[in-house]
């Protein structure tokens, strides 16, 4: 939708439940294009199965630097996904801080880390606090996005 707001231009949409549906219909070819996180693509890229047109991350990823970046066609254009954890509501805060703590441990060794960026992502580490700041600034620019395409709960 930002894609398509951003660059005046209308797609189909296809609903799919999932990355991996819509990877296996565009290797098919019944659907001609995807957006997709790298992690979900980098296989059937690698494979040669399907052409990696852009990244809608702000730079380049280290997983495919001969892609170019839509914000280098298209200025101002960058939408990442991202991943986090999370815990129920109510969860004491020292089990936060703990989970907080063996997490950013665990992503800062270097052959997890080197494992996450092979397989796509962008390892961070942050503390709870510092997710919880950079969800909070993500959720109105998403709740937007949900708004204009008129999308509905089910």
């Amino acid at each position: 939708m930002l894609f398509e707001q951003q660059a005046g231009v209308r797609f189909t949409q296809v609903a799919f439940r999932g990355g991996a549906p819509a990877m296996s219909e565009l290797v098919a070819g019944r659907i001609d294009l995807i957006f997709s996180p790298v992690v979900e693509a980098l296989q059937q890229v690698r494979a040669g199965q399907v052409r990696a047109l852009g990244l809608s991350r702000p730079e380049r990823s280290p997983q495919m630097p001969d892609t170019p970046t839509i914000g280098q066609e298209l200025p101002g254009y960058a939408f990442g996904s991202w991943l986090g954890v999370f815990a129920p509501a109510g969860t004491p805060a020292p089990v936060i801080a703990r989970l907080s703590t063996e997490i950013a441990t665990a992503v800062a060794q270097p052959d997890t880390r080197e494992k996450l960026i092979q397989l796509g992502y962008e390892p961070v580490g942050s503390t709870a606090e510092e997710f919880a700041t950079f969800q909070a600034a993500e959720l109105p620019r998403v709740a937007e996005l949900v708004r204009a395409s008129g999308a509905l709960p089910n």
